[in-house]
């Protein structure tokens, strides 16, 4: 599902890698991404690359960041809107 970044900038190729998947239908609604040791392993980037990336999709709406011992990365449910900004990029 993902690979290994190689863009100048990594965090762009993460959130491309990541918009994708649930574009695709790969990442549905309500799914869990893996834990951030295990994205930081899958991408071979950095914490703080992953956490930018991270950020970066929370801002798009694709994906919902939770705190604490149940947290994590969760993604949202997809409007038009979403959609249509990811697809004109």
């Amino acid at each position: 599902m993902f690979q290994e970044v190689r863009q100048n900038r990594v965090f762009q190729d993460v959130v491309a890698q990541v918009e994708e998947a649930i574009l695709q239908g790969e990442l549905k609604a309500g799914s869990r991404l893996p834990a951030e040791r295990e994205l930081v392993a899958i991408f071979k980037a950095s914490r703080g690359t992953l956490r930018e990336a991270l950020r970066v999709l929370e801002q798009k709406g694709l994906i919902d960041i939770k705190t604490g011992v149940k947290g994590g990365a969760v993604v949202k449910d997809l409007t038009t809107r979403q959609v249509s900004e990811s697809l004109a990029c």
